[in-house]
């Protein structure tokens, strides 16, 4: 499998990034759910929470996605959700293109979905908002990684979830309409990968210890 390359550029900018930054002491609870199931090989699904499934949440989907087949921990599943869903933001999409994936509308709507291809060897991933409710719905157990304050402060308990973490960003919206919006949400893309990086390195060198 062969993740394009302009996508393994980002990932080795964000390898550079994520050595120069402080990352929260909290992130270790994620570290060590994913570990746990690396080291059993057992199947783990994350699902990543915040209020309208818009944005932040929409981000980290694709991105441990994609790090969990970098990292070839191809039984790492990504999902993402809101406690209400609305719409991808349009301006995610426009970042995930810059950063060299390879976009696709699938179907147009209040609730439109989207094609994202990060190789062209694996089915690509399918990006809509949608509830906890409807994952939950789907998939038997999930861990829950609440992206954003609110949804993490409105929603306490996580129904479906095994295990409930905190790993909150920075809305990108409030740059919505203004001249620095596109780098707002490249940056966020940025940013969110940098997080997700530290741990499914950190997960990696450990499994390879064993």
């Amino acid at each position: 499998m062969s993740i394009y390359p302009e996508i393994v550029d980002i990932i080795k900018q964000v390898e550079n990034l994520s050595k120069s930054v402080t990352h929260p002491n909290s992130n270790i609870e994620i570290f060590n759910c994913i570990l746990a199931a690396q080291l059993t090989s057992k199947p783990l699904n994350l699902n990543f929470v915040c209020t309208h499934n818009s944005r932040r949440s929409q981000f980290s989907q694709v991105w441990a996605y994609t790090l969990s087949h970098y990292f070839g921990m191809t039984e790492l599943l990504s999902y993402s959700s809101g406690t209400e869903s609305t719409s991808v933001y349009s301006s995610v999409i426009d970042s995930l293109s810059n950063q060299g994936f390879k976009t696709k509308k699938l179907v147009s709507s209040e609730n439109p979905k989207y094609s994202i291809r990060i190789s062209d060897e694996l089915e690509p991933l399918i990006l809509f908002s949608k509830t906890i409710s409807e994952v939950r719905q789907s998939e038997k157990e999930f861990i829950a990684i609440m992206t954003c304050s609110t949804a993490d402060e409105s929603c306490p308990v996580v129904l479906g979830a095994s295990n409930r973490f905190k790993m909150t960003f920075e809305d990108p919206k409030h740059s919505d309409g203004s001249i620095h919006e596109g780098n707002t949400y490249d940056s966020k893309s940025i940013e969110i990968a940098t997080t997700l990086f530290h741990i499914f390195e950190q997960v990696s060198s450990k499994t390879r210890q064993k």
